[in-house]
């Protein structure tokens, strides 16, 4: 995962080839739930950076969605977010109101963000509805 950080960082020749090697490596499922969920979100960043944002939706989306999600909160904000762009509205909606139930009594600190994503949620819905 580090190297091929490393390389997209650096816009190494083989940073596509080791992106590939990462996505290949973490359908796999490393061993540790945790360690999974964190090569899966950097998957979907690095995904996300060549523009291919299905797939980086689909790395964000294979984390350990269960259980208590309040640790999770930046992997299903960036979840709905890569969802959105890579036009599944079914699970950005999805991913949108869950952020939303986690922070129902956020601080006021997150009010923009929380605003941002209640309007964007109903922009989807209403985008479902004419369709």
């Amino acid at each position: 995962m580090l190297e091929s950080m490393v390389a997209d960082a650096a816009e190494a020749l083989d940073a596509d080839e080791l992106v590939a090697e990462l996505k290949r490596v973490t359908d796999l499922g490393p061993p540790g739930q945790r360690a999974r969920d964190v090569a899966n979100m950097e998957l979907a960043k690095l995904l996300e950076t060549r523009g291919g944002y299905a797939n980086a939706s689909d790395a964000a989306y294979s984390f350990n969605n269960g259980g208590d999600m309040s640790y999770h909160s930046t992997m299903v904000r960036e979840g709905a977010r890569l969802a959105d762009l890579g036009g599944d509205v079914g699970q950005a909606l999805v991913w949108y109101r869950k952020f939303l139930d986690l922070f129902v009594a956020a601080d006021p600190e997150f009010s923009d963000l929380l605003e941002s994503m209640r309007a964007r949620v109903a922009e989807l819905e209403t985008q479902l509805a004419e369709h």
